[in-house]
């Protein structure tokens, strides 16, 4: 039998009751849901206290959150809702997440040094930051659709933003509606699509980052080609343009013919 649990606010005070039914719900080593299992958070908050949390069933974040997770992995169906779902470790969920209008946070936690981001996962807001100096890793190869926000934030520490593999490029696609906020990353082999918006086109100091190439579109807008304006001509026009270099190129040739001298 399925499991169904919902967080909701108690009629008059701010604590969260939480209805639990059959099994298929297990939180010792790992926050796991099961499969057949639904998880509905509601407006609650699970803390996952550093354990690795994985979805074989259903979670529906509505606007509730989910924080203190090391590793998010997810094969079964994970609805974002309004809410946000806050990891420190790895994120394996491309063929589960509807992001709805929910939050992907990866941030500082759980001894954690980096995040992978495994798979092209379609986002709606994404969030990565550090205060520590934490790796970001996006799968080379592969485009990240956000629709959208996203939000690459260093601290006292930059973060550092890289591709899988070193020299092959990691896509970022943000929705032509998007918005960005950048500060204070190391940025290298990630970059943003050509259909989608600048992000953080300015000098990279601008955002006391660091741009180390192989990042189109991204920390610093690519050289601006302006181009070259030919005037239409008549036909007329166009003989007229041709006598008139015809003629100033007969008249340069007759100054750079030599003049013959007689001794006599």
């Amino acid at each position: 039998m399925p499991i169904l649990v919902a967080f909701r606010r108690a009629a008059g005070c701010g604590v969260a009751a939480i209805l639990l039914a059959t099994s298929g719900f297990s939180f010792a080593q790992q926050f796991r849901i099961g499969q057949g299992a639904t998880l509905s958070l509601g407006s609650g908050t699970i803390e996952a206290g550093c354990r690795d949390v994985s979805v074989d069933g259903s979670l529906l974040v509505a606007d509730g959150s989910l924080s203190g997770a090391r590793n998010l992995a997810a094969t079964g169906s994970l609805f974002g809702g309004s809410g946000t779902l806050a990891f420190s470790g790895n994120l394996d969920a491309a063929g589960a997440l509807n992001p709805q209008a929910g939050t992907i946070l990866s941030e500082d936690g759980c001894s954690s040094t980096a995040t992978s981001i495994n798979g092209a996962h379609t986002f709606h807001r994404f969030v990565g930051q550090t205060d520590s100096g934490r790796q970001l890793l996006f799968p080379a190869g592969l485009t990240q659709q956000i629709n959208s926000r996203v939000e690459l934030l260093g601290g006292t520490a930059r973060l550092v933003v890289r591709s899988s593999a070193t020299d092959a490029l990691a896509l970022l696609r943000l929705s032509a509606s998007g918005s960005w906020l950048v500060n204070a990353i190391d940025l290298r082999d990630v970059g943003a699509t050509e259909d989608s918006p600048f992000i953080a086109p300015q000098d990279p100091a601008v955002y006391g980052s660091i741009d180390l190439g192989n990042s189109p579109r991204l920390l610093g807008g690519d050289p601006i080609v302006v181009p070259v304006v030919v005037p239409t001509l008549s036909l007329k026009g166009l003989l007229l343009l041709l006598l008139a270099m015809a003629a100033l190129a007969a008249f340069h040739a007759r100054k750079l013919t030599p003049r013959k001298f007689d001794a006599t």
